[in-house]
């Protein structure tokens, strides 16, 4: 491995210039992803569902279907399979399978919830503060140590979402209120996520950590979430109406942007990464505007962007676990 140095630009296999691109590229993809479910969230049959729960667990479930399927074939292609059973049964295989239940039953079904309460866009701008959220966690259970600028970062962080969200906009949902707090749950889950990946990932590579996060999802969604909310009558439903459509291409979107990000984080290392990424907040708000004609207020947007500059502060001054890639399976990441 060659490390990186004005003459040679490149850094653990990813150029410099690639990591930026790549960056960029899974902010915009992430951004269209959520766009799309929430897309699909408003069709037939989650509309009349009766339940925002329930309709956030059947699209998630379908969702984390297509994201695993597409996994497991990346893992089919490059040989990844035939360790897949090893690293299950290791340490680091149940430290990712962990970093899952936050990952997936918590953090994205409160997501989901979030899209139909407080939308896209909003919602997204609160889960800009999972850095922030890690990174006191990683301080209060891991001993890491944070710089001033990290402090600084966080009260940005804070504030950011806080103005992004403090005025509802124009023709909200009565709900908007509680769709804020869904988010701010999704927040915590993709906070908790990365302290359980960073274990994970000092052993196994990244597509194994992903492919047994998703699993994991995935399983726990479809054989406990589910039943015990009575939703496979709705999950059939869904499955064969037209927003299934938005749902499958929605999850390789993602599943392609979690990809692009771990080539950031393998080009640029996660301090700078992250905060590229997170531009999904404003990816998100245009996508919005084009395919939902949503117009995002000023607030969201000076939020979303003091959120960025935020998180950018926190992974860069998150002191010795910094440039460790403990934040390559948050939400976004």
């Amino acid at each position: 491995m060659t490390a990186a140095t004005p003459d040679h630009p490149h850094v653990r296999g990813t150029t410099v210039r690639a990591g930026w691109l790549a960056a960029l590229s899974s902010g915009a993809l992430w951004g269209l992803s959520g766009v799309l479910v929430g897309l699909a969230l408003g069709m037939s049959p989650y509309a009349a569902a009766g339940s925002a729960l329930l309709a956030a667990v059947a699209c998630s479930t379908i969702n984390e279907c297509v994201r695993l399927c597409w996994q497991l074939g990346q893992d089919a292609a490059t040989g990844r399979l035939r360790r897949l059973a090893g690293a299950l049964r290791s340490r680091p295989g149940r430290l990712a399978c962990v970093a899952g239940i936050f990952g997936g039953p918590i953090a994205t079904v409160c997501l989901y919830v979030a899209y139909q309460y407080a939308g896209v866009a909003y919602a997204y701008a609160i889960t800009a503060l999972s850095p922030a959220i890690g990174a006191l966690l990683g301080l209060a259970f891991l001993g890491d140590r944070l710089a001033r600028r990290a402090w600084l970062g966080i009260v940005l962080s804070v504030g950011g979402a806080a103005l992004a969200t403090y005025r509802p906009p124009a023709g909200a949902h009565p709900h908007f209120a509680l769709g804020v707090v869904f988010a701010l749950v999704c927040a915590l889950g993709y906070g908790i996520e990365p302290i359980f990946a960073a274990g994970a990932l000092h052993l196994l590579d990244a597509a194994l950590v992903n492919t047994l996060r998703m699993g994991t999802s995935f399983t726990v969604l479809a054989l406990v979430v589910l039943p015990l909310l009575g939703g496979y009558p709705l999950l059939a439903a869904a499955l064969t109406s037209r927003s299934v459509l938005w749902i499958a291409v929605a999850g390789v979107l993602s599943s392609s942007g979690y990809l692009l990000f771990f080539l950031a984080v393998d080009g640029l290392g996660p301090g700078r990464a992250m905060p590229v990424n997170l531009t999904y907040v404003l990816w998100a708000a245009l996508f919005g505007l084009v395919i939902l004609h949503a117009r995002p207020g000023w607030g969201l947007l000076l939020g979303a962007l003091v959120s960025i500059t935020g998180a950018a502060l926190v992974v860069s001054g998150g002191g010795r676990r910094s440039e460790e890639p403990v934040t390559a399976l948050g939400a976004g990441a």
